[in-house]
């Protein structure tokens, strides 16, 4: 009998068994069907604006009708358990001087920053005002952000994908963010176990099902807003997040893919965004101009950085974004502005790439210790990589292939090589054994920087580390605009369009300009600055007023050349900055100014350290003239060591002012010749030749120039000798290309051929 028990039990139980298992097999489709997300309803839900917005009063009665039906229904069991877990992000967040906001790239960082940024506004704005116009928003590639905390009063909100330990500070607080819920509530823990102060881990899960709203709800409780700001926030972040994804250099990269010119296209980028494509970006441009709190933020320049698509783009004006879309359709405007799609890799950066994902494949022991850790993400590694010189690439490469047992050669990856007299290839290999040489590639694989970066920084292997780069605190470029003429024009505008979109340089730039204070209020984003001249800077050392004739009026305004300095002392923003490249207003970048930087600075081997022995040197192009050997409209200034050189050219500008003759080229020249004569040791001017660095278009070669597809980093047509004798049609196409300009800003006929009388341009007598 027992027996018998016993198999009809397991009967039972195999049946059991076996109509679960066909029941459940025929809802996998229904569970898979019901979890698939649809893009376009998922922005249609949640990223676009809507006229009505769900109440309080709704979300508390959706809150109990989840617990009524929690017991007979188990997904509510999961809803509940989602409300617990948003009541405890929704705490109040701590209050600290710093604010840094870290994710991985890619897991809306972007968004994470802004929310941050705008919402702690509005509790500044509603409990301490007065700390807004010293708050600085910064966006951090480097590992100096604790640095910054301890030195700064001024409160910062950081933006860094760098590793958090480079910012564990007290007067801290983090916000991060997460791929999903699970690693939102483990990178929570690991925070505050290593001691940082976390208020909130946003996750990417989370946001895709809750949409905005929510998150907005997040912020709203966390810094005790007003029902009157969220509003204000919902109506802000509905449009503003749409303008990240289809517009600007933070846009979505499926959109940028979409919109590129076939020959740039990434294959592997298939899919198309789901919005950007129907939407009339200028319509969402201008309705989010037009919001509350856009114009709210207008109000205070130190938070103006928060008011447009990323912190990397330029300010909006009601048609950036079809402007910047226009560049990328036209041009293929790649993610670090510039023109051609994606820089693509070389072969030899290839075949390293191709070496390092096969690890430790068909590779011999003994060769172990050319591989970096393996816990290293690839494009960290990459990136390791990009500040290699050819010859240190190769001879890694080299020797990797030489220990695999599978028989690759350089050949195998399209790469040519030649044979030296001893049958070695390159001249890389040594020894009797004929093995590669790879001394001095420790440090790349432990992730050492180099100690310095040589002539070949400026070669296509370093070329996209150069445009890689991102905001460069350690240098400056500074203008000088003088006039009524200069302020009538746009020259000025002209310039600073030309080193944000061509030159791909969002670093500062100083302005100094005896111009009305509104002239340029409102006009450049934060990183641009705008100063005033001193009237002490008109006068002799003994403080008498410098008197100025016809003859030599304009070095008036060119004295201040040699106060370069001075005025980089005036704001704390710039106590970073090392290097100060000076340009005459007429000049226009070509390109990238990092490849500008890294191969005159190798090449003349410019310091950002105070020199030896007090030795003061300065940095000019040559000019097209021989009556002056060096070119003084553009030049570099070494904060630490060159001012003793300035001062010498005050007093030969000063000099000339008094005896009412002269240009500042000729107190160069006078001190040039004292130099080279021997009788000046202390003071060093430096003539750098103009290579691919400037050009100076004229008109017997400017046609010739005007066809050419690549520009120079520098391109100076001087507005008060040469550009009055070039054709105005010819000359405004030309500009206009360089700046890269899309139609409405060509039919705008801000930018083109400008003339300025020397004479009257400079400051008011």
């Amino acid at each position: 009998m027992r027996s018998k028990l016993m198999f009809v039990a397991l009967c039972g139980s195999v049946v059991t068994i076996g109509l679960g298992h066909y029941f459940v097999e025929n809802i996998k489709p229904q569970l898979q069907a019901k979890t698939e997300i649809d893009d376009a309803v998922l922005y249609e839900s949640h990223f676009r604006p809507h006229p009505i917005t769900a109440s309080n009063t709704t979300r508390k009665r959706r809150r109990r009708r989840r617990r009524r039906n929690a017991r007979s229904d188990p997904g509510e069991l999961y809803a509940r358990k989602r409300e617990r877990a948003d009541d405890y992000s929704s705490s109040r967040f701590p209050i600290r001087t710093h604010i840094v906001t870290q994710g991985e790239p890619r897991t809306a960082t972007t968004l994470l920053f802004n929310m941050v940024g705008v919402s702690y506004f509005l509790y500044l704005f509603e409990n301490e005002p007065e700390k807004i116009p010293d708050l600085q928003l910064k966006y951090y590639k480097r590992h100096d952000g604790r640095k910054v905390m301890r030195k700064s009063k001024s409160p910062h909100i950081f933006k860094t994908h760098s590793d958090l330990g480079y910012y564990l500070s007290e007067n801290a607080v983090v916000f991060a963010a997460a791929e999903n819920r699970n690693e939102a509530v483990e990178m929570r823990k690991t925070l505050e176990k290593d001691g940082h102060t976390v208020a909130f881990v946003q996750d990417l899960e989370t946001l895709k099902e809750d949409g905005l709203a929510s998150l907005v709800n997040v912020y709203v409780a966390g810094y005790g807003l007003s029902e009157k700001n969220r509003t204000s926030l919902n109506d802000y972040f509905s449009k503003w997040e749409i303008l990240r994804q289809c517009c600007g250099k933070q846009m979505s990269m499926k959109w940028r893919n979409e919109m590129m010119p076939e020959k740039y296209k990434i294959p592997s980028i298939a899919s198309s965004h789901p919005i950007c494509s129907s939407i009339d970006i200028n319509g969402v441009e201008q309705a989010f101009m037009k919001t509350e709190l856009y114009s709210l933020i207008e109000e205070y320049p130190s938070v103006r950085g928060l008011n447009k698509a990323s912190l990397k783009d330029g300010s909006l004006n009601g048609t950036y974004c079809s402007s910047y879309n226009y560049l990328v359709r036209t041009q293929g405007l790649s993610f670090w502005g510039t023109p051609g799609g994606r820089p693509s890799r070389t072969k030899l950066d290839g075949a390293i790439k191709s070496q390092l994902k096969l690890g430790k494949k068909n590779l011999k022991p003994e060769a172990y210790h050319l591989l970096p850790p393996s816990d290293k993400p690839m494009n960290k590694l990459m990136s390791k990589w990009m500040r290699r010189t050819t010859e240190e690439k190769m001879s890694w490469l080299k020797a990797i292939l030489a220990a695999r047992e599978s028989g690759e050669t350089l050949s195998d990856y399209g790469i040519e090589t030649t044979s030296s007299k001893d049958g070695t290839i390159d001249g890389f290999y040594s020894g009797q054994d004929n093995t590669p040489d790879v001394s001095g590639l420790s440090d790349v694989l432990n992730d050492k920087e180099p100690e310095h970066i040589g002539a070949e920084g400026i070669a296509q292997d370093n070329h996209l580390e150069a445009h890689h780069r991102q905001f460069d605190d350690t240098r400056a470029i500074f203008l000088i605009s003088f006039g009524d003429e200069a302020a009538k024009s746009s020259l000025v505008e002209r310039c600073i369009l030309s080193l944000r979109r061509r030159g791909a340089w969002d670093g500062y730039v100083v302005l100094l300009t005896d111009a009305p204070q509104e002239r340029y209020e409102n006009v450049w984003d934060e990183n641009v600055i705008v100063m005033h001249p001193l009237g002490k800077h008109l006068k002799t050392p003994d403080g008498s007023p410098l008197e100025f004739t016809e003859n030599n009026f304009s070095l008036k305004s060119k004295r201040f050349k040699t106060f370069i300095i001075d005025y980089i002392g005036m704001d704390k923003r710039l106590d970073s900055v090392r290097l100060i490249y000076y340009l005459d207003i007429d000049i226009m970048a070509g390109g990238a100014l990092a490849d500008l930087f890294i191969g005159l600075e190798s090449k003349y081997d410019v310091s950002l350290e105070e020199r030896d022995g007090g030795l003061s040197k300065l940095y000019f192009f040559t000019p097209l003239s021989e009556e002056w050997p060096l070119q003084g409209g553009t030049f570099i200034v070494e904060r630490m060591s060159s001012r003793y050189c300035l001062e010498l050219w005050r007093k030969e500008i000063d000099e000339m002012t008094l005896s009412g003759r002269g240009r500042d080229q000729d107190g160069l020249r006078n001190i040039y010749q004292l130099v080279q004569s021997g009788k000046e040791t202390t003071c060093e001017l430096i003539k750098m030749d103009n290579d691919n660095f400037i050009s100076f278009p004229i008109p017997r070669t400017f046609d010739k120039i005007s066809r050419q597809s690549n520009f120079p980093n520098l391109i100076h047509i001087s507005n008060s000798v040469f550009a009055k004798w070039i054709d105005e049609e010819a000359q405004t196409d030309y500009i206009h290309k360089v700046l890269q300009l899309s139609e409405e800003e060509k039919l705008s006929n801000k930018y083109g051929k400008v003339i300025i009388n020397p004479k009257k341009s400079d400051m008011k007598r």
